[in-house]
């Protein structure tokens, strides 16, 4: 009987930290992919108001703390989906 109990309360234990894990992937993934529309939506206004390439990667380095080669890569990668 004691066995049993103690097997009750490790599933127990385990669906607590599994759904927590969850719970905190989730809330990683959501901030990851709220930052990409963030920086998307950031691109294609500026490029609406005519901003330069340059004027825009600079926006993306102070805006969302990227560095300069990261800022590059995001550009490239919506700039690109616009051009398809």
């Amino acid at each position: 009987m004691k066995y049993e109990l103690d097997l009750m309360d490790a599933r127990a234990d385990g669906k607590a930290e599994g759904k927590a894990e969850g719970l905190k992937q989730g809330k990683v993934e959501g901030l990851k992919q709220g930052k990409e529309e963030g920086i998307s939506a950031t691109i294609q206004a500026l490029q609406n108001m005519n901003a330069h390439r340059d004027q825009i990667i600079e926006q993306l380095t102070k805006n969302f703390d990227l560095t300069l080669a990261y800022a590059q890569e995001y550009y490239n990668k919506y700039t690109a989906k616009q051009n398809r």
